[in-house]
């Protein structure tokens, strides 16, 4: 799956961002284990730990090898003897730490009552041996130049070269980094963990590369079960089907009549595309204020197309997406200047993603249809990251074979969403063409999680993907319709105090935020609108950064340790995102540094595992920061 918009995977950390490295050479045995994790909701799960050996490449005589770590979660049910293998996706994102998040735990604890659960690091992502994470950051475009896609896409092609330059003066031959690579890992740990037959569960990449096995292994598959569908040429995105995504939830929510007399004629997407016209012949010069400076930005077109892919169809904070779209229409550019600041520096590219969305390719007929394709107009260059970066890689496509249909007669169950922007649902449509046994449930208002949408907002999903598993395939649905989420901003009728305190907190609006305390909003009390562990108003404003309300809450004596339902404080949240100036105002007011969250990190230690420096310095040094200015 391409990026979204260009670079939002450089600006915009993976939900599960990999492991750092440990060592570049793996163990030489399988290696098995029992071991106790802990997951984000704080339970512990007990689980077979190991690493599985297999060869780098397996077409030619390199006698380096991989090692691959897996859990095994054991089935509930005794008498099973059967396992679900879940592929992960990204690519290059970790199946063990994905594990640990609620929605994706919640999901294996439903898989465990019919099979084993084995998940595990693909080849070059989390901690495999070797993982091609790459520690090291570039500068990007400057502020005092427009950020436009052919800048932009210098940028990339020159830090793809650095980091190819990087990884094959260790001698890594990146082509063997591949979804057919992938697919036989895959196999070997099946035959090595002793399982005749599995069935697979994979949500994006992880379809992708599930699709692929289904084809190489026909017979080792019992069932497979697929989300957020990403088909053998599906690599490289259309933005006519992308827009189409975008078209779906900006009519669903124009339908709710949550903004009624905001929106232009032609409604969200037409709001959209004024923004990006209005800057597309004029750059306009704005001032962002951001870490305590005034910075001069450019808007484009660029980046207006950034903030806007940003957030749409989020059940979790719905309300995200049309807002920035309005402001943007009514001129507020806060959103596309920030996307500006952050192109500043980007990390070095994970190396296995691109080695592997780049060997699966694109078909001739797909690159000609992407570049005629009408709807790049408003979504921007969606695939500049692969494209400016293809050459520089020199990763060899696989055959044309690769990238045709896959065609089985295995049981197939694709999950999708009508308002998945990632991957669209023309996919699941294309792929369940020539899959005679396939079953597609067509999910309205499901986004690029949606299995755990349905999981979180169907009630008999549990029953359903169960019986699927089993081997029943005699009650699935064809469509799904999903509630719309709730709002937290209201347009009709008065705002509650409280609401009006939460959404002034994470926006930023200080008279807001007063006038709310003073009709009584509570200053402690836990926002669970948006999210199942919550978050109190001085959690959100330490998260975005706004210093101002932060001293309002304090002076109005909101609890400086309290925590969400996860153990975040606030000085964990400004930590998280890097509020360096709030993370100072917390300390100098009396934050406690010691308290951890139930992923067992105190602040310090989050700020360490996200490469925050200069947090991390403040946080170890045992004097209080001075009061900031």
């Amino acid at each position: 799956m391409a990026a979204i918009l260009p670079i939002l995977i450089f600006l915009f950390p993976p939900l599960f961002p990999a492991s750092q490295p440990q060592s570049q050479q793996p163990p030489s045995d399988l290696f098995i284990s029992s071991e106790t994790i802990t997951v984000d909701t704080g339970e512990k799960v007990s689980v077979d730990s190991g690493r599985l050996t297999v060869p780098e490449s397996r077409n030619s005589s390199s006698q380096r090898s991989v090692s691959i770590p897996f859990y095994r979660l054991r089935s509930f049910s005794q008498s099973s003897g059967k396992a679900i293998f879940i592929l992960a996706g990204g690519p290059g994102a970790s199946g063990l730490k994905q594990m640990t998040q609620r929605e994706p735990f919640q999901a294996v604890c439903l898989f465990r009552e019919v099979a084993d659960v084995v998940v595990f690091d693909q080849r070059g992502a989390g901690s495999a041996v070797p993982s091609l994470v790459w520690s090291e950051t570039f500068p990007g475009v400057p502020l005092n130049q427009p950020a436009t896609a052919d800048r932009v896409a210098q940028m990339m092609a020159r830090i793809s070269a650095a980091s190819r330059d990087h990884w094959t003066a260790q001698g890594f031959d990146l082509s063997v980094y591949n979804t057919e690579e992938n697919a036989a890992d895959v196999d070997a740990l099946r035959a090595a963990l002793g399982y005749d037959q599995i069935a697979i569960v994979g949500g994006s990449y992880g379809s992708h590369l599930g699709l692929h096995y289904l084809r190489k292994y026909p017979k080792r598959v019992t069932r497979a079960l697929f989300y957020g569908v990403e088909g053998p040429d599906h690599s490289f995105d259309k933005p006519g089907q992308i827009l189409n995504a975008y078209r779906r939830i900006a009519t669903s929510i124009e339908q709710t009549g949550q903004f009624q007399g905001r929106l232009p004629k032609g409604g969200l997407i037409a709001a959209w595309e004024t923004a990006i016209n209005r800057v597309r012949e004029r750059p306009l010069k704005t001032v962002f204020h951001y870490d305590g400076k005034d910075l001069e930005v450019w808007i484009t077109p660029l980046l207006v197309q950034m903030a806007g892919a940003r957030s749409a169809g989020s059940r979790n904070n719905p309300e995200r997406w049309p807002e920035t779209i309005l402001a943007m229409y009514n001129g507020d550019y806060s959103q596309a200047a920030r996307a500006g600041v952050s192109l500043q520096t980007t990390s070095a590219p994970h190396a296995m993603k691109y080695a592997m969305d780049l060997a699966s390719g694109i078909s001739v007929q797909r690159r000609l249809a992407i570049a005629e394709d009408p709807a790049s107009k408003i979504l921007g260059h969606l695939n500049l990251d692969l494209f400016s970066s293809e050459t520089t890689w020199g990763i060899p496509p696989l055959s044309d074979s690769f990238r045709e249909p896959v065609t089985t007669d295995t049981q197939v169950l694709l999950i999708h969403g009508t308002w998945d922007t990632a991957t669209p649902i023309e996919n699941a449509r294309e792929v369940a063409r020539y899959l005679p046994n396939a079953h597609l449930i067509e999910v309205v208002g499901g986004n690029h999680g949606t299995l755990y949408n349905l999981l979180a907002h169907w009630p008999p999903a549990k029953k359903v993907l169960s019986r699927f598993l089993s081997g029943t395939t005699d009650d699935l649905p064809h469509r799904v319709v999903l509630d719309m989420p709730q709002y937290s901003q209201k347009t009709q009728g008065p705002v509650l105090p409280q609401v009006q305190l939460w959404n002034a907190c994470k926006s930023g609006d200080l008279t807001s935020a007063t006038l709310a305390i003073a009709s009584g909003a509570d200053v402690n009390q836990l926002d669970i609108r948006t999210g199942g562990t919550g978050r109190r108003p001085l959690n959100w404003a330490a998260f975005f950064g706004h210093t101002a309300i932060v001293e309002l809450l304090l002076e109005h004596h909101a609890q400086l340790n309290a925590t969400n339902l996860s153990g975040f404080t606030p000085l964990h949240h400004a930590v998280e995102n890097g509020q360096t100036a709030v993370v100072a105002l917390l300390l100098v007011a009396g934050a406690d540094r010691s308290i951890a969250n139930k992923r067992g990190e105190d602040p310090l230690q989050t700020a360490l595992r996200l490469n925050h420096s200069a947090i991390g310095a403040m946080l170890q040094s045992q004097s209080t920061p001075p009061q900031q200015q």
